[in-house]
C-alpha cells in the first residue's frame, strides 16, 4: 500500500497528529543549516520537530510538493511534516517516496510554490532532514531558513478544523524516465551504475533501461540501513564499481550519494573524474552549440575550469560555496551550466534544477565508449585540504585577521567566501566551517612541491592565530 492511502484512515491519521503534538521534544535549534535543515533522530528532530517545520512552513508558504527518500526514519517524518502543513492550511501534493531527481521533477511540473524532500542526503542512517526548494529549484536561502527556524522554535498559528489544508496524492516517476529516454539513447553504451543502496536506487534500473545503455547494476535495492557502502560518493567508497567497470570492459560507472543529487563518474581504466573534468566535457559541447557562455563554480572548484574553458571562449564566474548559490547564479547569468567542487551541477538546457541524472546523461551522450579520451584533454593538478582545529567562539575573530593580514600582503585576493589567494599557477582558500570548530585550508598548485610549499605557509599562518 502507498502511504498515502493509509491517509484514508482518518483515526489513524488523528492518532499522528495527536502523537505528535503531545510526545514529541522540541528539536535542537542547530539543525537549522546554511541550506537545509539536518539533525540525528530522534535527539535532533524527531516526528515533532517535522510536524512544527511542516507548521511553519505553511504559514511561510502555504504549498508544496513533498517526497521522501529511502531512509528508515523518513515515512515517519514525512507523515508528521505532512500532518503540520495540513494543519497550517496549506496545499500539498504528496507523492511519497521518491529519488531525489524524481522529488524536484515532481515540484516542477506541480508548479506550487515549494518543493519539499525529506532526506539527509550523504549522512549516515541515524540522521534525517529536510530540504526546501522555490518553485523554480532553487534552494531556500538563508533568510527563508532563517524564518522557517523562527517559526518552528516558536508559537506557530494552528489553523481552525474549517481551514484545514488540502492533499492530492502524485506520482511522476514514470514521466521523469520519459523524459530522459525520450532525449537520450545510449544504444551501444556499457555502463556500471552503483546505487548505493540509496534513493536513486528508487528509479535506476527502469531508467537505465529505458535509455537502452545495457547497465549493469551493483547495490540497486533501497537499503534504508544505508548500509552496503558509504553514501558519500567517494573513490574510496567506490572500489567495487571500479572493479566492475574494468573487470567487465564497460565503457564508464556512475556512483550516486545517498539521495541522488550527486554523482561520481569512473571511465573504463579506473579512473575517476573531477567534478571539474566533468563540467568541462559539457561546458565545451553546450559552447559549442551556443558560441561560448558562462560557467557557474564555486570558490573551492579547480584552476582547471579556467585553463581549459577560456580559450574556448568561456567565461568561469567564481561564487560562494552552497547549491543554493550555484543554482541562484546560472538562472540569473543565462549560464550553461554551474558546478561545484562537491559533485552538485545544474544543466539548465537539460533540467532547471539541480540533479546527478541528467549529468550522467549528457557526459554519456557526449563521451560515448571515449570517455577517457576526452579526459585527457582536461587538466588535473594536485590538490589537498586540510582542517585545523580552533575554539568555536575564535573562529570568526582568526578569519578577520587572517583577512587584514593577507589583504595587505597579496594582490589577488577574493574574500566572497572565506579568502581566496590566487598566484597563476595556484591558489588557497581558507574558510571556516559552518558546523564543526575548525578553519579548511584548501590547496591546489601546478606540482607537489608547490602544493606542499603553501600548506605548510598557510596552515603556520592560521596556527599563529588561534
Amino acid at each position: 500500500m502507498n502511504l498515502y492511502e493509509g491517509f484514508n484512515n482518518t483515526f489513524a491519521f488523528k492518532i499522528l497528529c495527536w502523537v505528535t503534538v503531545n510526545y514529541g521534544d522540541l528539536m535542537e535549534d542547530y539543525i537549522f543549516r546554511a541550506y537545509d535543515i539536518r539533525g540525528k533522530v530522534p535527539d535532533d528532530l524527531d516526528a515533532e520537530g517535522a510536524y512544527r517545520i511542516g507548521l511553519s512552513l505553511a504559514n511561510l508558504y502555504p504549498s508544496t510538493t513533498l517526497s521522501y527518500d529511502i531512509r528508515k526514519t523518513s515515512p515517519s517524518l514525512a507523515l508528521a511534516f505532512l500532518a503540520g502543513f495540513l494543519e497550517g492550511g496549506g496545499d500539498l501534493a504528496f507523492q511519497g517516496q521518491a529519488s531525489f531527481g524524481t522529488a524536484m521533477f515532481a515540484g516542477w511540473k506541480e508548479d506550487r510554490k515549494t518543493t519539499t524532500y525529506i532526506t539527509a542526503s550523504h549522512l549516515p542512517p541515524e540522521y534525517n532532514g529536510v530540504k526546501n526548494y522555490y518553485s523554480d529549484g532553487v534552494g531556500f536561502y538563508e533568510d527563508d531558513l532563517a524564518k522557517l527556524k523562527s517559526l518552528a522554535l516558536g508559537k506557530v498559528n494552528r489553523k481552525t478544523w474549517r481551514e484545514y489544508g488540502s492533499y492530492t496524492a502524485v506520482d511522476y516517476k514514470d514521466e521523469y524516465i520519459n523524459f530522459f529516454s525520450s532525449r537520450y539513447n545510449l544504444t551501444g553504451l556499457k555502463i556500471g551504475v552503483d546505487c548505493g543502496g540509496g534513493a536513486v536506487s528508487l528509479v535506476a534500473e527502469d531508467l537505465f533501461n529505458a535509455v537502452n545503455s545495457s547497465p549493469r547494476f551493483i547495490y540497486s535495492k533501497p537499503n534504508p540501513a544505508l548500509s552496503d557502502r558509504s553514501s558519500e560518493p567517494s573513490p574510496d567508497a567506490l572500489g567495487d564499481l571500479k572493479e566492475l567497470v574494468v573487470s567487465n570492459g564497460l565503457d564508464m560507472g556512475v556512483g550516486f550519494d545517498g539521495d541522488g543529487d550527486r554523482v561520481t563518474v569512473v571511465d573504463r581504466n579506473g579512473r575517476f573524474l573531477t567534478p571539474e573534468q566533468l563540467a568541462v566535457i559539457i561546458a565545451k559541447d553546450i559552447g559549442d552549440e551556443k558560441g561560448g557562455g558562462k560557467v557557474v563554480a564555486n570558490v573551492e572548484c579547480s584552476m582547471a575550469l579556467e585553463k581549459a574553458l577560456n580559450p574556448v571562449g568561456i567565461e568561469v564566474v567564481r561564487i560562494p560555496v552552497g547549491h543554493t548559490y550555484m543554482t541562484h547564479y546560472v538562472k540569473k547569468l543565462d549560464a550553461l551550466l554551474g558546478v561545484e567542487a562537491s559533485g552538485h551541477f545544474i544543466i539548465p538546457s537539460v533540467l532547471p534544477f539541480d540533479d546527478a541524472i541528467p549529468v550522467v546523461m549528457e557526459i554519456a551522450r557526449i563521451a560515448g565508449n571515449d570517455l577517457s579520451k576526452e579526459i585527457d584533454s582536461v587538466p588535473v593538478y594536485p590538490k589537498k585540504r586540510i582542517k585545523i582545529p580552533v575554539e568555536e567562539r575564535k573562529k570568526e575573530s582568526i578569519m578577520l585577521k587572517l583577512k587584514e593580514k593577507i589583504a595587505s600582503e597579496y594582490e589577488r585576493v577574493n574574500t566572497m567566501d572565506g579568502i581566496r589567494i590566487d598566484f597563476g599557477d595556484s591558489w588557497v582558500l581558507i574558510r571556516k566551517s559552518n558546523t564543526e570548530p575548525l578553519i579548511r585550508v584548501t590547496v591546489e598548485a601546478s606540482d607537489n612541491e608547490k602544493l606542499d610549499e603553501l600548506i605548510k605557509k598557510f596552515r603556520s599562518l592560521v596556527e599563529a592565530e588561534k
